[in-house]
Formats: structure tokens, sequence, C-alpha cells
């Protein structure tokens, strides 16, 4: 296999939530937020007219970056664990939790996922979602 590169964030989404319980139960500040029936905006500010129909925030976990992937999950988990019951909480309601990944690399790239990671994943009611790059 050829190396790779990835980046990674932990996205909420759902029709309903506040954007500051989920900072303060990780204790750390989302890379980017909105709030259902704010007016939606452009990164820059720039109204787009309209209002968003779901909550959503996103907290930057690593920028691009070599290394194994399932092992980086794999300490994030540890790290989130703790907070299973808040996890628990958020997906009851009616909400997502998910990894966005980006995958970079060259050639053939891949990676086994345990099922140890992905049953880890499981109880925490986090998806996966996985953006592929070409380079």
């Amino acid at each position: 296999m050829h190396p790779y590169e990835f980046s990674a964030s932990l996205r909420f989404s759902g029709p309903d939530f506040e954007t500051e319980l989920i900072s303060a139960f990780l204790g750390f500040e989302p890379k980017s937020k909105h709030s259902k029936g704010a007016a939606r905006t452009a990164p820059g500010g720039k109204l787009l007219g309209g209002v968003y129909e779901a909550s959503y925030c996103s907290f930057l976990l690593c920028k691009r970056r070599g290394g194994d992937l399932g092992v980086f999950l794999s300490g994030e988990l540890d790290r989130f664990e703790k907070q299973a019951a808040n996890f628990e909480s958020h997906i009851a309601s009616g909400n997502k939790v998910e990894f966005f990944i980006g995958w970079y690399g060259a050639g053939n790239i891949g990676e086994v996922f345990s099922s140890l990671l992905l049953r880890r994943m499981g109880t925490l009611g986090i998806d996966m979602a996985l953006d592929i790059y070409a380079a």
C-alpha cells in the first residue's frame, strides 16, 4: 500500500440542539456551527438567504497529517468514551454524530479498521464519513 494522509473532524447535526452544550461536554470550541432557525451565512459571514433547518457543529480533531488512521481514531475514542452519556443523549434526541475523515493519497491506499474500533464507534453512536481525495 502507498502512504496516505488524513484530516479528521467530529460533527454533530440534528433537528434541534444547543451547540454550546456540545462544546461544554467536549471541552473545546467548534470550528464551525449554526443553530436551527438562524439565518444561513457563508463562511465569511455573507447572508445566503433562508434559515438553517437543523443545528450543526464541527470540531477539528486534526489537520492533514500522516500516520495510522485507525490508531488516531482509537485515541480519539479514548477521549470521547468518558462522555458516553452525552453522546447517547444527543443521539436519543434524533441527532447524529460522525467522524468526518478527509483521506489523501496516490495510488492504492487502504486500511483495515478493526471490529473492536468499529464496535467502539458504534457504542457511542458515531458514524464515519470518508471523503477520499486522489493526489
